[in-house]
């Protein structure tokens, strides 16, 4: 027999082993890293809340608005109901009809306002452009209108919204009262042309008195106000084109535009934005998953990659949510000296300080919220320049009712027709004016560029026939009685295709 060996030669660990520990403590790393930079966003976000609430800011929903009494939600439900009733007005009595740069179609003395063509459920097209068309869609309806205004006399109107839903939130209720808005204007311009003078004096500053009465500190709901405005900014530049007006109504309706102001609703609109994505860190700390669905459905182009998706729920999220919340501060900081300066150019100033977005993919949401931030902004001075040369346009108006001359220079206005003279919110300066004659002038604002070219309403791009849009933003004056024919000449080559058509 053989004897055994004392002792059993030990074979070497394999190549397998030695990789298989090294992945198995690379992953220990990486988990102790993620850990790391996980728990680092999750603290930045805490401690960017806790100094923001040291420096007075409003970090939460319930800071900025209160919930609405018992009396109030009934108020809204019944002003909802009204506004819900009212009929839909033709999209092209709604919209400006530019005849050229620099002048437009006084609506309200032509003939026929411009065509609108719809596809009936038929098949047949009508066709809307008679003002008995409008009649019976207009007088049918100023019983609604007398009901909203009696129910806003004293009172706001305050909807009964989810606020804690964020960014989830439903507000079903602006497209109604844009419809509302639109109805005024078309009564307006309707009375008008019947030369129903005093009851479209009336409907006009009932619909400027009831602009004020409806806010809600969201930046949708605030450009849907801006709306608002702007259906009665037209309808107003109709009405001032006749001299069938008392210096009592004209400063009535100068007293009812002194009430439409948007730079601090949109300054309160950022800070609820603002505290909405602070809710959505909080959430996003318990369920970052689900946050990340949100985001995805407010985004029209969906998730970027699938590693951005899976970077944001395992820790960029929180980066990304603390560098919007930052971004928002210096945001609001830069509005709030705009505002209180009445200058686009402070604003401008400030902005150009702030850091833009990281490059890296994971900055989902600030990428997806910034543009419509910046362009809040350009809204509120586009809004607040049409008022105060709408403003300029009712004194001068009343100047020359008084005196039957034209002012020699808009300081001539102030003290008996402005408290001061009108700001041109893109400049920063008084806006620019000059008298052409007994009865025609130029008024007009330096525009979104900052420069003034002597008042030229080119428009700043071919497609852009708006005179806000212009190199400058120039007052629009009355098209000439040819411009006007040729508007008349168009509808009617308008009609004749139309009755050409085939359903």
């Amino acid at each position: 027999m053989s004897e055994e060996p004392a002792t059993e030669r030990r074979r070497p660990p394999s190549t397998r082993f030695y990789v298989l520990i090294f992945l198995g403590v690379l992953v220990v790393l990486c988990l102790l890293a993620w850990q790391l930079y996980h728990s680092a966003g999750r603290s930045g976000l805490q401690e960017l809340r806790a100094e923001l609430k040291a420096k007075g800011e409003r970090t939460h929903w319930q800071e900025i608005v209160s919930q609405p009494t018992i009396e109030e939600h009934e108020i809204a439900v019944d002003f909802l109901s009204v506004a819900r009733s009212t009929p839909e007005i033709p999209k092209a009595l709604l919209t400006r009809t530019p005849a050229s740069p620099g002048s437009q179609i006084h609506i309200s003395s032509a003939p026929r306002f411009p065509v609108e063509i719809t596809r009936h459920g038929s098949g047949r097209f009508w066709v809307t452009n008679r003002w008995e068309m409008i009649a019976g869609i207009v007088e049918s309806h100023h019983s609604e209108w007398d009901a909203a205004v009696r129910m806003t006399r004293s009172r706001k109107i305050v909807f009964d919204l989810d606020w804690s839903e964020g960014f989830d939130l439903v507000l079903p209720h602006l497209s109604n009262i844009k419809g509302l808005f639109g109805w005024a204007k078309a009564s307006v311009i309707h009375d008008l042309h019947e030369r129903r003078f005093d009851p479209a004096m009336k409907t006009q500053i009932e619909a400027l008195q009831l602009i004020p009465k409806f806010h809600e500190p969201l930046i949708i709901s605030e450009l849907v106000r801006m709306q608002h405005a702007n259906y009665q900014i037209d309808s107003i530049w109709e009405l001032l084109q006749y001299d069938e007006w008392s210096d009592v109504q004209l400063g009535q309706l100068a007293q009812a535009m002194s009430g439409v102001r948007f730079g601090k609703g949109m300054i309160e609109a950022l800070e609820m934005e603002r505290a909405m994505i602070i809710h959505t860190g909080q959430e996003w700390m318990k369920e970052p998953g689900k946050i990340y669905d949100r985001i995805s459905r407010m985004s029209s182009g969906g998730p970027d990659s699938m590693f951005n998706s899976a970077a944001w729920m395992l820790g960029a999220g929180s980066y990304d949510l603390a560098w919007m919340i930052n971004y928002m501060q210096r945001h609001l900081e830069a509005a709030r000296v705009a505002v209180g300066a009445e200058s686009a150019s402070a604003y401008t100033s400030k902005a150009a300080t702030i850091p833009r977005i990281p490059p890296s993919g994971a900055y989902i949401m600030s990428r997806l919220m910034t543009p419509a931030l910046e362009r809040a902004m350009d809204r509120v001075f586009s809004i607040e320049t049409r008022l105060e040369m709408c403003r300029a346009a009712i004194a001068i108006k009343r100047f020359q009712l008084r005196h039957k001359d034209l002012p020699a220079d808009l300081a001539g206005l102030v003290p008996g027709f402005l408290p001061r003279p009108p700001q041109d919110w893109y400049s920063g300066n008084v806006l620019s004016y000059q008298r052409l004659g007994t009865n025609r002038y130029k008024l007009w604002s330096v525009g979104a560029n900052g420069r003034d070219e002597g008042g030229d309403p080119t428009p700043a791009r071919p497609s852009r026939n708006d005179w806000m849009k212009g190199v400058d933003c120039v007052w629009p004056s009355v098209a000439a009685e040819v411009e006007l024919e040729s508007f008349i000449q168009g509808q009617h080559r308008v009609m004749r295709a139309v009755r050409g058509m085939k359903p």
